[in-house]
């Protein structure tokens, strides 16, 4: 089971992590989503934005951040100022479509999507990669879509590796692992130090309950790749799948704690954020650590406009 959203790949280099802030460029907030550093991210694209007001593409990821963290009228505010700003560009009418998505409108994403593609060049395809991307990572997903807008991308790239990467998690949602596996190899291919393609094919060993090659697999990427926080996150999800097929109470409570140990490491490695925190506290819900959760409960209820949730989660945990 796969207790948390995965985190949303948009169109952005996996090979590097930023440590911190030393440039604002596109390409290093890029990096910093990559490393799900979320908060980092949103302060460079911030910074872009405000330096470079005419480039639509700045305004478009920050508002990919803004979805990420659930904030999606913040997302369409930018996404229209994007647009203001550059209304010759087609990924901010993208953006838009994708708000739709999250908030289960379809027929609406579809209408701007279309109107995004039908204005593309004859060599534009990142416009439909976010689109097949999008269908992916929404609330209802339909994989299928998903691959048709994919499949258009590659036939105008075929070298750029995410392509497949995302037509890898698109077979993957559809249960075509024989297929998702093929693209992942193929990412790799592409880019052999594409580090999110070899996590996801160790997940698809975690599918066929191979518990224990997938968690030697995983670790070792973590060995290769230490500052690849989702590494991490697919450790502590694993662990927890893992302690699900238990026949005792004593493995059961093991694999959950390595579970919540590595879940710790991701969040070390990421930001400390009041959204990644709320995260942390789902996946300690998942996994019935009551303990850590009303440590975790009790601090994020002290911030002003604390998220219902934590509220709820203070009643479990007590």
């Amino acid at each position: 089971m796969n207790m948390m959203k995965k985190a949303m790949i948009w169109g952005i280099s996996l090979a590097f992590v930023v440590t911190g802030v030393r440039a604002q460029s596109l390409d290093d907030a890029k990096k910093a989503i990559d490393a799900e550093q979320f908060a980092q991210a949103k302060g460079m694209l911030e910074t872009l934005v405000k330096n470079k007001p005419k480039d639509g593409e700045n305004y478009f990821y920050l508002g990919l951040v803004y979805i990420h963290n659930e904030h999606l009228d913040s997302a369409l505010a930018v996404f229209d100022q994007g647009i203001a700003a550059d209304p010759k560009g087609n990924l901010n009418t993208v953006g838009k479509g994708i708000v739709d998505l999250y908030k289960e409108d379809a027929a609406a994403a579809a209408t701007k999507f279309a109107e995004a593609t039908g204005k593309l060049k004859r060599k534009d395809y990142l416009e439909l990669y976010h689109i097949g991307r999008a269908y992916i990572d929404a609330p209802n997903p339909d994989y299928q879509k998903a691959v048709e807008y994919l499949d258009q991308a590659k036939a105008k790239n075929l070298k750029d590796p995410l392509i497949p990467l995302a037509l890898g998690d698109a077979y993957f949602g559809l249960k075509n692992n024989s297929m998702a596996y093929k693209n992942y190899r193929d990412a790799s291919v592409l880019d052999n130090t594409l580090t999110r393609a070899r996590v996801q094919m160790q997940v698809i060993t975690r599918g066929s309950h191979a518990w224990q090659e997938a968690i030697d697999g995983l670790k070792q990427i973590a060995a290769d790749v230490p500052d690849y926080a989702p590494t991490y996150r697919e450790l502590a999800e694993t662990y927890h799948a893992w302690a699900n097929t238990a026949t005792t109470i004593e493995d059961y409570n093991a694999r959950n704690k390595e579970a919540v140990e590595f879940y710790k490491q991701y969040m070390d490695k990421t930001d400390y954020t009041v959204d990644s925190r709320i995260r942390y506290a789902d996946f300690l819900v998942y996994v019935k650590d009551y303990t850590e959760l009303q440590v975790q409960a009790a601090e994020l209820a002290q911030l002003e406009d604390v998220n219902p949730k934590i509220l709820r989660y203070l009643g479990y945990s007590a």
